[in-house]
């Protein structure tokens, strides 16, 4: 049964496979311009990192106090 863990990952890559796409695109017509390839490392870098972030004691402290608000 899909939870939050998967659907956060499964539209993180849908997001680098769209982002992947549109750079490959605008290459093959010659006309790349910065905000795909801007978009495709914000995308890959946050895949790598929510993990780690995620499971960090500090952030499990800053989402208790938040909620607790």
């Amino acid at each position: 049964m899909p939870n939050f863990d998967i659907a956060l990952y499964a539209s993180v890559v849908t997001l680098i496979v769209l982002c992947a796409v549109l750079v490959s695109a605008e290459w093959w017509y010659k006309r790349l311009r910065w905000p795909f390839p801007v978009l495709l490392a914000y995308y890959v870098v946050t895949l790598l990192t929510t993990d780690v972030i995620a499971r960090a004691e500090w952030f499990n402290s800053l989402a208790i106090s938040y909620a607790n608000l």
